[in-house]
């Protein structure tokens, strides 16, 4: 009877030794995606934390590079907020989006104001890459949806689809969400988007009229230090809301990309300029 439990309890040792070797694997393996799936009328869908992600550290690797190797790169999954420092890296999401419902167009925004360069790549079944680029650094007129933010429109296929998204911005970390619009939804947020961006810069023009007023009427150059100040706080703003890149100057992505610096230093020095006047 010994014996007999014994052996017993070697054999049902077995399967916990396999299943502690097949855990193993798995955690060392790479993450792999489930694939996230749209269904009919769904009208926003935020996909940040169903994406795996892995970042180039020199930033060189192309689409077909990643794709080619993505089973031995160390993807990991996405958290809902997450902010990556690249450092002259790229970070590269993976997506792997099933069947879009017909009938609509689709359009995944990028929802992170002021990165670089934002690219999205995928492969059709004739194995041709397709890419779309967007960002600071590409003239808002030729991203492939004018919009404040990068938008990319989705392929209209009847198949599982990976598309491949790459990011790279300097110096200010990345913290992107990944939305998924349908073409009705993403136009009514973007009107709203803009109905309130409206309301809220013709606020700032009327301080801005009664600031070159208070100049004009009384000669006082503690308004026009406010005035000053008030200006450059409000290209501040228009800088870092995508306003300026898409209607001010959607053909300068050199100054789209220096803007932000030049008008946040205009304001720290006015802004002293007030101080000392008002004080004085």
């Amino acid at each position: 009877m010994v014996v007999s439990r014994h052996a017993t309890l070697q054999i049902s040792g077995w399967p916990a030794i396999l299943l502690g070797l097949w855990l193993c694997l798995m955690g060392a393996a790479p993450a792999h995606p489930a694939t996230i799936e749209v269904e009919a009328g769904t009208r926003v869908l935020n996909i940040t934390s169903l994406t795996t992600y892995w970042i180039d550290p020199q930033g060189k690797m192309t689409a077909a590079d990643v794709a080619a190797r993505a089973a031995t790169l160390p993807f990991q999954p996405s958290r809902a907020f997450q902010a990556h420092t690249l450092d002259g890296g790229a970070v590269w999401q993976r997506i792997d989006l099933g069947p879009l419902p017909p009938n609509s167009r689709w359009t995944l925004q990028v929802n992170f104001n002021g990165v670089d360069h934002v690219s999205l790549h995928h492969q059709d079944r004739q194995g041709q890459w397709h890419s779309q680029l967007a960002g600071d650094h590409v003239a808002a007129a030729d991203w492939p949806v004018r919009d404040r933010q990068p938008a990319f429109r989705l392929s209209q296929d009847d198949t599982p689809q990976v598309y491949w998204l790459r990011i790279r911005s300097h110096p200010i970390p990345v913290s992107a969400q990944l939305l998924i619009y349908s073409d009705q939804e993403f136009d009514a947020q973007r009107n709203a988007s803009h109905l309130l961006l409206g309301a809220y810069f013709g606020l700032a023009l009327l301080v801005i009229y009664l600031s070159a007023m208070g100049v004009w009427q009384y000669r006082d150059v503690a308004f026009a230090a406010y005035l000053g100040y008030a200006s450059s706080m409000m290209m501040v703003q228009v800088c870092f809301m995508g306003i300026g890149g898409e209607f001010l100057w959607p053909h300068w992505p050199a100054w789209n990309n220096v803007a932000p610096f030049v008008f946040g230093m205009l304001a720290c020095s006015t802004g002293a300029w007030l101080v000392r006047e008002v004080c004085g």
